[in-house]
Formats: structure tokens, sequence, C-alpha cells
């Protein structure tokens, strides 16, 4: 005889067997068009920052700036980036949390807000643009992004993609929300 309960339980056991199959087949054929990244010369990479992140739409990373050891330095895409050899620098201008970034090796992630001296020294000192970053001038990154990825100095990385974000080591992050 075929009881009620026992049915009941092997819908629930197969729907939970069969979320689980989508989730997985999420995480392990669609991660891989999210980990991807441009590492650019100085050591930042620019690719998709983590499956489930503060702010973002669910299984939609973002491009986010991130440190050479992959943690996020930027949570939030800059309205225009650019970069050297040496250092990249950047703005949000999006809302009222606006800010100011630049990174060099020697220095980390200094926020024009907070040290607005050492801020200016870095992009004074950042020198000439490379040729990638004078045809980018003006772009967001998410912009250079897409441009650079398939640039072979560039591009064409496989970088680690997370299921939360991971910070900088000292917590300092700039977010403009």
């Amino acid at each position: 005889m075929f009881h009620a309960g026992t049915f009941l339980s092997a819908i629930c056991f197969f729907g939970l067997v069969g979320m689980s199959l989508a989730l997985l087949l999420q995480i392990f054929i669609v991660n891989s068009q999210y980990r991807s990244c441009v590492v650019l010369p100085n050591g930042l990479t620019v690719g998709y920052e983590a499956w489930i992140a503060p702010g973002r739409n669910l299984w939609q990373p973002g491009v986010v700036l991130k440190s050479p050891i992959g943690s996020t330095l930027v949570a939030d895409d800059l309205d225009l980036f650019y970069f050297s050899a040496t250092t990249a620098y950047g703005h949000d201008r999006n809302d009222e949390n606006s800010f100011d970034i630049a990174y060099r090796a020697d220095t980390g992630l200094v926020l024009g807000e907070e040290n607005p001296d050492l801020y200016h020294r870095l992009i004074d000192e950042a020198g000439p643009l490379l040729e990638e970053g004078k045809s980018l001038q003006n772009s967001n990154l998410l912009h250079v992004y897409y441009q650079l990825r398939d640039v072979s100095a560039y591009g064409k990385n496989w970088c680690r993609l997370s299921f939360f974000p991971h910070m900088a080591g000292d917590g300092m992050t700039a977010s403009g929300g």
C-alpha cells in the first residue's frame, strides 16, 4: 500500500536534489564566465567580485578592483578609471557618496578624501598612462574590463571567484553605497 507521507517525502527529496543540482550547475558551469579577469601592470586585477555580495543581485557578481592578493579594494564600479605602469586611480561620482581612489604597490589604496596630499602626489607621480589606458580614458571600470579581457598582455587570466567578498586585509575599502 502506498502512503501519502511516503509520497510527500519523495517529492521533497527529489525537489531538494533538483535544486541542489541547479545550484551546482550554476556554480561550476556559469561560474567559468565570471572567473576571467584583467591583470594590470601594477598587480591590481579587474574582475568579478563574488556570488553573494551586499547590495548586488544574487548570482550576478559585479566587476570590481582587486588587490594583488585578490581582496576587493573598491566595491563599486568606478565612473572613471586610469592606469599607468605603477599606479591606478579613479573616481566614483554616481551618488552623494562620491570618492576618489589611487593605488600604488608601495602605498596601497589611498582615499582622496582621507589623505588628499598623498592622493594627489600619487597621481602626479603616476607617469604616462599606458597605451591601452590612453585609449580607455574616461571609461568606467566595467568598460576597462570588457576592453582588456581579450588582450593577451592583460586578459585571458583565470581569477578566483568566491561566494562572499574578501575585503582588503585592513578592512579599508572604498564604497560609494
